[in-house]
Order: structure tokens, then sequence, then C-alpha cells
């Protein structure tokens, strides 16, 4: 099998574990409404998982990779952070935000680890992160959590499209549906983009090796 063959199969199996956890993902979402807990839902106690396990694995990378490690470390926390945030509703438990207080224990440790073990790979580790295919997944990952959820949750929006002109199922169901695929479509347009500024990265550089 040629190379070129290995790689495109394996770009065929990435698109179908994207499709599955996709799937997954709605199935999950079912499955809460169905069968709720107390004081999350099913999704939100998937969604703390992955979060700690990516962060974990950022973590595990930076002691690997000692001359990204700063940087990693960096990326772990944020994800601890995004961890720590979640977990509100059960920190509640022993007084109303205190997750807060958890937050600064935490930012302390990582503070301290950084400083004492990978404060002059910062830069080096962040650059190192960007340059991989990792980094393009991140940034839409976290461009939809932080950004497009929000504005998707928002109570004026839902109250515009529940009692407004477009009140309708059809015009409701309209909106989820073009909504998300509007993003969908924004990201391979940008995949696009990023693509003819690599094709002429590498042009450049073909020209200047043969000018040599």
């Amino acid at each position: 099998m040629s190379n070129d063959l290995r790689v495109i199969l394996r770009g065929f199996l990435q698109f179908l574990i994207g499709v599955l956890v996709s799937f997954g993902a709605f199935k999950l979402y079912v499955w809460s409404a169905m069968y709720p807990i107390s004081p999350e839902a099913w999704v939100e106690v998937v969604q703390e998982a992955i979060l700690l396990f990516a962060s974990i694995a950022f973590m595990v990378a930076a002691v690997r990779v000692r001359g990204a490690s700063g940087g990693l470390w960096l990326i772990a926390g944020f994800l601890m952070s995004l961890f720590i945030r979640e977990l509100d509703c059960w920190f509640d438990y022993i007084r109303h935000g205190a997750w807060k207080y958890f937050f600064v224990i935490w930012l302390v440790i990582l503070t301290w680890i950084i400083a004492t073990h990978a404060r002059d790979t910062i830069f080096s580790g962040l650059a190192h992160f960007i340059r991989s295919r990792a980094w393009y997944l991140m940034l839409a990952g976290v461009v939809i959590v932080l950004v497009y959820s929000r504005l998707y949750g928002m109570k004026g929006l839902w109250e515009l499209y529940a009692m407004g002109s477009c009140s309708s199922w059809p015009g409701i169901k309209s909106f989820s549906e073009e909504s998300m695929e509007l993003v969908g479509y924004t990201l391979i347009f940008f995949s696009a983009i990023l693509y003819m500024m690599d094709v002429a990265e590498m042009k450049r550089d073909q020209i200047e090796d043969q000018s040599k």
C-alpha cells in the first residue's frame, strides 16, 4: 500500500470517528432528557470527564516534552480551570461559589509548577502547539465553547424565536439547524484559507530552494 493511500485512509477513518462522536453526543443528549440525574445532566458529566482527561493529556505531554513544557502546562491549566468551573454545582454543596476557592488553589499550584520547572519554555511550548495540527481542533473547540455556545444560549435570542415572528416550529427548527450549519461552513472556509496560505508558503520555499 502506497504512503499516499495510507494517509487518505487515515483521514477517512478520522472522518468516521468524527461522525461517530457527533452521533454519540446527540444520543447522549437524548439519554439525558430521558433519564435525568441530579444535580447535573449526563451530558454535563461527560463534558467534565472530557475536560479532565484532556487536561491530564497535556500534563503528560508537558512532562514528556521538556522543550515545550511551559506552554503545555499553560494549556493544561486552562483546561483544568474550565473543569473546575464546570463543577460549580457540586462545589455549591460545600458553599455557594466555592469553586472560586478551588480555582485560586489550582492557579497557585500551576504558577508554582511553571515558575520552578518550566518558565523558560512558555513561549516555545505555545509556539510548538500552535504549529501542530491539534491547534486547529483546539481553536475551533474553544471558540464554540466560549463564544458560540454562549450566543446560541442567549435568553433574548430564544425569546425572539419563541415569541416573535419566527415562533412557529419550522422557524425554530430552521434557526437551530442553519446556525449549526453556518458554524460548520465557517470552519470549512477557514480550512480552505489556511490551506491556501500553506500552499503559498510551500511555493515560496520551492522558489527559494531553486534560487540557491
